[in-house]
């Protein structure tokens, strides 16, 4: 569940107990080394002051003390980022049209635009699939 989160919330860390000062230096410290809060998933979403999108992702610390880590959406809104997302958008169809399914040509693209082409994007490069 927390894995959509693992890029908004890397800055976050180190992170400290203002209770107890025990510090968590990493997201994976965090989420082992805390409990989950009695009620929910302590993911809390909303719009600061400005407008902007939000998360707040809450733990309990070891002493008992609630911890909170801020996010925000980082989405590249401006018309170069707008461009992007239109270019990931229709390079998903293509990979439908080839009979990728959504949710592998998301982990293809993105694994692809970090440099780590994986067997179905090697496949799509070698040409459309041939019918018989």
């Amino acid at each position: 569940m927390f894995r959509g989160l693992r890029s908004l919330l890397e800055n976050e860390f180190p992170k400290s107990c203002p209770s107890c000062r025990r510090s968590y230096f990493s997201l994976e410290a965090f989420l082992t080394e805390t409990r989950g809060v009695s009620n929910g998933s302590g993911i809390i979403d909303y719009h600061s002051d400005s407008g902007t999108p939000r998360l707040t992702l809450c733990r309990n610390c070891v002493c008992g003390s609630t911890l909170a880590t801020f996010c925000s959406d980082r989405r590249d809104t401006s018309p170069t980022g707008q461009r992007r997302r239109l270019r990931f958008q229709s390079l998903l169809e293509l990979f439908r049209s080839r009979g990728i399914s959504e949710s592998v040509a998301r982990a293809e693209l993105r694994a692809f635009i970090r440099g780590e082409p994986d067997q179905q994007t090697a496949r799509f490069e070698e040409g459309p699939p041939n019918p018989q």
